[in-house]
């Protein structure tokens, strides 16, 4: 067996670590192998290289002969995306509102690179590919740590994130009905520059103009409805639908996001963390270099429990719904004299008709937009921004049962951080180092008293 073929069902493998086969006891699989992709598995992203070098590894094995046969299913238990593009592959009939790219890149590539590479005999191929290829099954010893043998096995092809181990390290706590659930809020609030409420399209947790936040707790968000769908691997190569081009999807409001996600998942992680007793948040680093080591922190300290990635899990949701809806970000269009491309706005839907509306009018809002993004031009970097996190903590304990706030004391509160800042950290020599930086710690030992927060003025 060539590298690259065993590279590729080493891949593969990696995407069944965390469910099971059913196997009897003398080891043979009960009705065939069902391989199951689980639902926190990252988007499929081959391209046509990748493609061809598999076609071509089993082309290779073809013309050595290899005798071996199997009755396999393909499970993909995944979002409603994954599920409706799978579904329109094997069956042309089905008219799907979504549409997986990368799924449907993957199926092209292979029919392109089978054409390419098969030229004599494509049926005889197939027939090949159907009956005598298969994945290795690896019974992984009972006292090994899952964790560390799921880094080891990405640590091949292409690199896993630093925010892809630390999710498969919270949903092991999970069990299957909240994995699913606590996947799909990971993979939507993901996506930093489109507003969590057109990703998460659900009136029962924004309301009926998607623009409140009315649920108290992860176990009042309501459960992921993905159907499984069982594939074929023969009916996938017999499929002659890939063509189909699926129906336009909803317009997407994006904009540029202020903050990326392994440095939005440390300012949540800070956030789950300071109602804890003996936490010091002056010890917590906001640089997402530290991403691992923080998570660490909380497994060394008994703390990663399945109550902890719940509250984990709905703080992100929540944390991303005020982010988008209460922050500013930067705006696509171009930053001329008379535009001002940061935006204070909250998104909407009435009927099919989605827009943007200023959070306040008034003296309010402009005054919010001029701080907001004085605090933004002033901390670029993105490890660097401890304001931020001052805010989304004044948001979680203000925002009411509808989702609100109410504009004059988020703008006292915003007013006040920006003197403290000016007056208790850049004036006093004693926060500052040689070169007249804030020392590590300086915001946090001001804004934070008895972990609250504190703006109050000592002039």
């Amino acid at each position: 067996m060539s590298a690259c073929l065993r590279l590729a069902i080493t891949k593969i493998g990696d995407l069944l670590l965390c469910d099971k086969i059913t196997w009897d006891e003398d080891g043979n699989p009960i009705d065939g192998v069902k391989l199951v992709l689980p639902v926190y598995q990252r988007p499929y992203k081959w391209t046509p290289k990748n493609a061809i070098q598999l076609m071509d590894d089993i082309l290779d094995a073809q013309n050595e002969n290899l005798d071996m046969s199997a009755e396999n299913k393909l499970t993909y238990r995944a979002r409603k995306k994954s599920n409706d593009t799978i579904q329109g592959i094997n069956n042309p009939v089905l008219v799907t509102d979504e549409n997986d790219d990368g799924i449907m890149a993957g199926y092209k590539f292979a029919k392109a690179a089978i054409a390419e590479i098969v030229l004599e005999n494509p049926q005889g191929f197939k027939d090949f590919f159907r009956h005598s290829v298969y994945l290795i099954r690896y019974i992984v010893p009972k006292d090994i740590d899952l964790n560390h043998y799921f880094e080891i096995m990405n640590s091949r092809g292409e690199q896993l994130e630093k925010h892809e181990i630390i999710k498969a390290r919270l949903i092991e706590q999970l069990d299957n009905g909240d994995r699913a659930k606590f996947n799909r809020i990971w993979e939507f609030c993901s996506e930093m520059n489109v507003y969590i409420q057109q990703k998460y399209d659900n009136t029962d947790i924004f309301g009926k103009q998607h623009c409140n936040f009315i649920k108290g707790s992860f176990d009042e968000l309501p459960d992921d409805d993905t159907v499984v769908v069982q594939v074929k691997i023969a009916d996938l190569l017999s499929s002659s639908s890939a063509d189909n081009v699926p129906a336009e999807e909803d317009k997407i409001d994006s904009f540029q996001p202020i903050m990326d996600f392994s440095n939005f998942l440390l300012l949540v992680l800070k956030l789950t963390r300071m109602s804890a007793e003996d936490f010091n948040p002056k010890d917590f680093n906001l640089d997402d270099k530290e991403l691992i080591n923080e998570f660490d922190a909380v497994q060394s300290a008994g703390l990663l429990t399945n109550v902890f990635v719940k509250q984990f899990g709905f703080n992100l949701l929540k944390a991303k719904y005020l982010l988008d809806n209460f922050v500013v970000h930067h705006s696509n269009e171009d930053d001329t004299v008379q535009s001002n491309p940061w935006k204070l706005q909250y998104w909407q839907k009435s009927g099919n008709k989605s827009y943007l509306k200023n959070l306040y009018e008034g003296d309010d809002q402009h005054k919010l937009v001029h701080l907001l993004s004085m605090f933004e031009v002033s901390f670029t970097a993105r490890q660097r921004k401890n304001y931020l996190f001052y805010c989304l903590l004044y948001l979680f304990d203000s925002i009411d049962e509808y989702g609100h706030i109410a504009e004059d004391e988020y703008s006292r509160f915003v007013s006040g951080l920006a003197d403290k800042y000016f007056y208790d950290v850049y004036l006093d020599p004693d926060n500052l180092n040689e070169i007249n930086t804030p020392r590590p710690g300086a915001f946090d030992s001001n804004i934070l008293v008895d972990n609250e927060l504190y703006t109050g003025l000592e002039l």
